[in-house]
């Protein structure tokens, strides 16, 4: 059984034999500094390639640039999309999730590594965390003004995100746990009360590239190697047929082709009111109203897709009871992932971009997510992961997935 690697990114890359794989799928670090992780921190990294000091004196030299995270984030990602470029057949799908605050450097360096930018699909949600500077607080405090509480708040996470984070001792919160609300008392603090620095995260963005098809066109290409295209036929969305075979039909972009109808028995021809799968993707069922039906519905990771690693009892636990986990091993070192993606959404781009008896590949594989996904829609898989704790946690999920298939999984709506 295929086994995630335990790997430096550009080391399982270099490892891999040429035009070995058909798509991938990925999420990789942001280079946002995310809870102070140390593989998130872009800061001190040094991208370590020849070809790429020379990009990096001109920057340190040239005016107004100023050599730091963003530009290394930018360089390693063009590192690893060239090393990703190798080992990917001709016209090959990539789909790698990042940030809006730093996408721009990961298509940049993505488009510099050779790859052709498609799109950028948009993961939409509701209950993402804000990350916001309170400036009233922090200007009573620059004038050691102390303010009176007035009252207790609960944060939307005290009132069900699917974390698994504990908030017991947290910083901000009082002997109540819960969040004081206090009243600005200098002038100053008082005319800025309510102003932050941030607004509430609510999507991410999808990078679609392809790498350079070989042959002179798209068709030969994917005669030749099975790559250039995605998969509309089988990601239609919208209502499905029991066989859950994903055609055309009424209220969609065409219908059935006159060849189709002409050469398949009358019984046998399947007709699908699904939608034409969009860049678009949400979480919210109400958000479109009456054009809900044509969005991929998605909740965000639900805890029976998140697992922790004690690192004190060298096991695997799932989370689908945070509080009995936490009482269970509170005194415990356990690493979480942070960032997990939903399991329906990576079988989503999954199916999207790998071609029939495809391998896909997820060279940031975390806690597994992609390696499950690929395995319940029937494609191979390679992958590896930087942390140790994740590498443990995947491959538990890996070997527990292996009697999951497409009518168990309970993936699609």
């Amino acid at each position: 059984m295929e086994q995630i690697k335990q790997s430096d990114v550009i080391q399982y890359l270099k490892s891999l034999p040429a035009n070995s794989i058909d798509a991938v799928v990925s999420d990789p670090p942001y280079g946002l500094k995310f809870m102070g992780k140390t593989w998130d921190n872009f800061d001190r990294r040094d991208p370590e390639e020849q070809n790429l000091q020379s990009v990096k004196s001109f920057l340190r030299t040239s005016k107004g640039v100023t050599f730091k995270g963003g530009v290394n984030f930018q360089l390693w990602c063009q590192l690893w999309g060239h090393e990703l470029l190798r080992v990917v057949k001709p016209g090959a799908h990539i789909m790698i999730f990042s940030a809006a605050r730093t996408v721009h450097r990961l298509s940049v360096g993505l488009e510099d590594a050779g790859w052709d930018i498609r799109d950028i699909l948009v993961w939409a949600y509701m209950n993402g965390m804000p990350k916001s500077f309170d400036i009233s607080k922090s200007i009573d405090k620059k004038f050691g003004a102390e303010r009176e509480v007035i009252g207790h708040k609960q944060s939307g996470l005290d009132r069900g995100s699917g974390s698994t984070v504990s908030f017991e001792g947290s910083k901000g919160r009082d002997e109540t746990g819960l969040i004081p609300i206090t009243a600005p008392v200098t002038p100053d603090a008082i005319k800025f009360d309510g102003w932050g620095t941030g607004l509430k995260p609510s999507w991410e963005p999808i990078v679609l590239a392809r790498a350079p098809i070989s042959e002179d066109t798209i068709t030969d290409n994917v005669i030749k190697y099975g790559t250039g295209g995605i998969n509309i036929h089988n990601n239609r969305l919208g209502e499905h047929d029991n066989d859950k075979h994903y055609g055309v039909g009424p209220g969609t972009t065409g219908g059935p082709s006159e060849w189709y109808v002409k050469n398949t028995p009358r019984d046998e021809i399947k007709i699908e009111s699904g939608s034409y799968p969009p860049n678009f993707l949400t979480v919210e069922k109400n958000l479109f109203g009456p054009q809900a039906d044509r969005i991929f519905l998605l909740h965000k990771a639900q805890s029976k897709e998140r697992f922790g690693f004690c690192r004190d009892h060298n096991e695997v636990y799932c989370v689908v009871d945070k509080k009995s986990i936490w009482k269970d091993h509170s005194e415990c070192n356990v690493e979480y992932h942070p960032t997990v993606k939903p399991l329906p959404l990576i079988q989503h781009l999954v199916r999207l971009v790998t071609p029939p008896d495809g391998v896909v590949l997820d060279p940031f594989m975390g806690t597994g997510t992609t390696a499950v996904a690929a395995k319940i829609e029937g494609f191979e898989w390679r992958g590896c992961d930087k942390m140790a704790e994740y590498v443990e946690i995947g491959n538990k999920r890996v070997e527990e997935a292996k009697t999951i298939n497409k009518l168990t999984a309970d993936a699609r709506w």
